[in-house]
């Protein structure tokens, strides 16, 4: 495999240390990979506009644009790209929820957490032709929606329309029963009111009795069992940033 990797801290010694590490470890898993070095968000979005990554180490903590707002700006371009956040604190984690990081790396690491990361970016990246798909009927035919770009199921009329990544809507002639038992084994997937279900990795936050989704939609909880609706979603938010903010 060969990737394409950016390294953007404003810390010449830090960018240094991660991008030799980066390369070795690499070399070690038989992945040949081209790295290039950023010292600030604004000289990385300048260079991104001609070339593009595979994925992105990005330190939270850097001049006039942190890394968070850098991976939102990324984000609004380019929703599969791998990016890694790279800081000294764990007070941003939650900050990061709604650029969706792929994990997260405390200064000082070692090696071996690296390594463990760079693991699951190979890992990520090669199942990306295997992740899940839900077969819908249409008004046309049927067609194949892969269940991670699903951000909201809800039902309208007789039929049901997926909400899909970027605002995109898919009419299905199927209900939303019958969408509902396609997805209901998958556990990111919560019905939260009459004829609505959420892709809990698709929250940006539980405000109250409103859970606010990716693109800005804003869907109330359920009245009965408000509050355990609120308590699961925001459980799977910890839970999905714990597995990937360790060491």
């Amino acid at each position: 495999m060969d990737l394409k990797v950016a390294v953007v801290d404003d810390m010449d010694d830090d960018r240094a240390r991660l991008s030799r590490d980066i390369r070795t470890l690499l070399a070690q898993k038989k992945c040949t990979c081209h790295i290039s070095t950023f010292t600030s968000a604004e000289e990385f979005l300048s260079a991104s506009e001609h070339t593009s990554v595979d994925m992105a180490f990005l330190d939270v903590r850097m001049g006039s644009m942190n890394g968070i707002e850098l991976a939102t700006r990324l984000r609004n371009v380019n929703k599969s790209l791998i990016i890694v956040f790279v800081t000294s604190s764990r007070e941003y984690a939650l900050d990061a929820f709604p650029v969706h990081p792929f994990d997260y790396l405390v200064k000082p690491y070692t090696k071996e957490r690296l390594s463990k990361v760079l693991d699951d970016v190979l890992a990520a990246l090669n199942m990306r032709d295997e992740r899940k798909v839900v077969k819908v009927d249409v008004p046309y035919g049927s067609v194949e929606v892969l269940l991670d770009r699903i951000v909201v199921i809800e039902a309208r009329s007789h039929s049901s329309v997926l909400t899909l990544e970027g605002g995109q809507e898919t009419r299905s002639t199927l209900s939303f029963a019958e969408i509902s038992g396609l997805v209901a084994d998958e556990p990111q997937f919560l019905v939260i009111n009459r004829g609505v279900a959420i892709n809990m990795d698709r929250v940006v936050s539980v405000e109250g009795a409103t859970v606010v989704m990716e693109g800005g939609l804003r869907l109330p909880l359920r009245k009965r069992d408000r509050g355990g609706l609120a308590r699961a979603i925001t459980q799977h938010m910890i839970s999905r940033a714990g597995r990937r903010y360790r060491g």
